[in-house]
């Protein structure tokens, strides 16, 4: 199908059919499509946790699927959370993935002098704002174009999906036991 087929045709979906299985390859397909996506930087700092409903606790069941309304959250047989991970704005990583790009030749001319340039002009600039850059504006619209990617791919696949926010996105990342570092953005169905 043609991307703007896709985009034309794609619509959020509010009910499911609880009993019709997904496919883990469409699932995995969906998160290598966040994968690559746009990032500022190359940071990469997208995550996706994939929850499905008939492994999930009951704790979590309830976090997810609040009493009144939300009937996509009702219906559905599986769920993604997104969430921003502001360690991979760590300057050192930041850093270090640079390097392994310049080794690869995939930025810079001559290896040693673009690891050079690194050092010099990023590391006091990223060393600066790395911690601000890792909650800024571009941090998230970051996850949101990997989360578009995921659901354009999950239309081709025949899947039909819903983002949900929620004040409860914090109480299920910690049921999920994310990192300190973690930053839930929504959740799929």
């Amino acid at each position: 199908m043609e991307l703007k087929e896709v985009i034309g045709r794609r619509r959020t979906i509010r009910f499911f059919l609880p009993f019709r299985p997904v496919e883990r390859t469409k699932l995995q397909k969906m998160l290598e499509a966040a994968r690559r996506s746009s990032c500022v930087g190359n940071v990469m700092n997208v995550r996706g946790i994939v929850i499905w409903k008939e492994q999930a606790s009951d704790e979590l069941l309830k976090a997810i699927t609040p009493p009144l309304g939300y009937q996509q959250m009702q219906t559905a047989p599986v769920f993604i959370l997104w969430y921003n991970e502001t360690a991979a704005y760590d300057v050192e990583k930041w850093i270090s993935d640079l390097h392994r790009l310049a080794e690869t030749r995939r930025i810079g001319v001559n290896v040693e002098s673009t690891k050079a340039q690194i050092d010099r002009g990023l590391r006091p600039a990223f060393g600066a704002m790395w911690k601000q850059a890792a909650v800024a504006p571009l941090a998230f619209m970051d996850v949101g174009q990997a989360i578009a990617q995921a659901t354009l791919v999950a239309y081709d696949e025949g899947l039909s999906t819903c983002c949900m926010s929620s004040p409860r996105l914090e109480q299920i990342g910690r049921l999920l036991d994310l990192p300190e570092s973690a930053v839930p953005v929504c959740l799929q169905a």
